[in-house]
């Protein structure tokens, strides 16, 4: 019997120890066939590339049920709760509150993902290969894009007052640092490649830099966006240049459309009244 292997990838996307016992269950039976008895089995522990926990489990399904539309979810002990379904994201039906994945199997899509949180899968985030220093991965939701990069500006306060924004025309840019291309990965997903980048190849090189996204839209225009998971925002007014060219301030600049700073996941302030750009305060978020 032919088969089409699955492999389903439950991510936690926190760094504490939250699950034990995971298992993965599903609308199938022991031959890879549709079933309405959903079958249960363990899923292994490892780390994803965002360094967190992440569950993997793989499915060989009957190749003759191509075409079916087959839901998953993922049981898990926690701390407080046994058995306790971990899939907290509704069905996008207004007329139901079921929570479970679904998946059409085709021989192309093998891979399904879940993130039990997803602080750690967007923005610019640590990036986690076979080498034990961290490199950068920058991802945006971008469904309509034609094209998306990540571009740079400088803030360097002895050289004057840093803009803090990049115009649709370009100015503002960092022209000697990047840019670098994303690519895209499926349901909207854009996402930078170590493999063609590998400037990205360490996270500290880009710690406090300030970026935005220039994407090409649906109808062709570029435009430089500021990314919505950013942890800091340089801008610290009000003004709103609205895509046009800005030679004012940062700090008269409103945060919502500035450049956003990459920051570091693992690390907090210890003074909340360190509020400035670059932080002076940090200490690793498990003292805090």
């Amino acid at each position: 019997m032919k088969q089409i292997t699955v492999q389903f990838t439950f991510h936690s996307g926190i760094k504490r120890k939250l699950f034990r016992n995971v298992r993965l269950t599903g609308s199938w039976n022991s031959a890879g066939q549709f079933s309405s008895q959903w079958s249960e089995i363990p899923m292994a522990t490892s780390q994803d590339e965002a360094g967190c926990d992440a569950f993997l489990a793989s499915v060989s399904f009957d190749a003759a049920q191509q075409g079916t539309v087959f839901q998953w979810g993922v049981l898990a002990d926690t701390t407080a709760t046994p058995n306790t379904w971990v899939i907290p994201t509704e069905i996008p039906d207004e007329n139901s509150d079921q929570r479970h994945r679904s998946f059409t199997l085709r021989p192309q899509d093998t891979q399904q993902h879940y993130w039990f949180a997803t602080g750690r899968r967007f923005g610019a985030q640590k990036y986690f290969t076979e080498s034990m220093v961290p490199g950068i991965r920058f991802t945006i939701w971008a469904p309509d894009a034609q094209n998306v990069e990540v571009a740079f500006a400088p803030f360097d306060l002895a050289s004057g007052t840093p803009t803090g924004y990049i115009a649709d025309d370009g100015s503002g840019l960092d022209l000697g640092f990047g840019p670098f291309p994303l690519f895209p990965r499926g349901a909207g997903i854009w996402e930078t490649d170590l493999k063609k980048s590998p400037a990205l190849a360490g996270f500290a090189d880009f710690q406090e830099r300030l970026y935005m996204y220039r994407i090409t839209n649906e109808q062709g225009v570029v435009t430089y966006k500021t990314d919505i998971f950013s942890r800091n925002q340089v801008g610290r007014g009000s003004t709103n240049p609205a895509g046009a060219h800005y030679s004012g301030s940062y700090l008269e600049l409103d945060g919502i459309v500035s450049c956003s700073v990459v920051s570091d996941p693992d690390l907090v302030t210890a003074d909340f009244n360190d509020t400035g750009v670059q932080k002076q305060t940090l200490i690793p978020a498990s003292d805090f």
